[in-house]
């Protein structure tokens, strides 16, 4: 039995990587009136982006769903939070 608190680290974390996966590729809106664009800057068309965020999304839950993972839970959340950084980094960073 996992800990509350671990529990709510992982929801946490699993909210982050979907929430930041549908900026970048499902969300269809325009990024004009940011200053720095949410959608990753990435060229493809707005089909394949949602296809291919569906599938990450997808794949993000199977992980979760089916893995045996052997690594501490605290690491995996801790694992999450430093790939979601790199991610708003990698989209900011051109920006400022």
């Amino acid at each position: 039995m996992l800990p509350l608190f671990v529990v709510a680290l992982v929801v946490i974390s699993l909210e982050r990587a979907t929430t930041e996966l549908y900026k970048a590729l499902i969300r269809h809106e325009d990024q004009k009136k940011y200053q720095i664009p949410s959608d990753l800057n990435i060229k493809l068309s707005h089909t394949w982006k949602v296809l291919i965020g569906i599938a990450l999304i997808m794949a993000l839950g199977a992980f979760v769903y089916y893995a045996e993972i052997s690594i501490s839970k605290i690491y995996l959340t801790g694992i999450m939070g430093i790939l979601i950084a790199l991610g708003g980094m990698s989209k900011d960073a051109p920006f400022e």
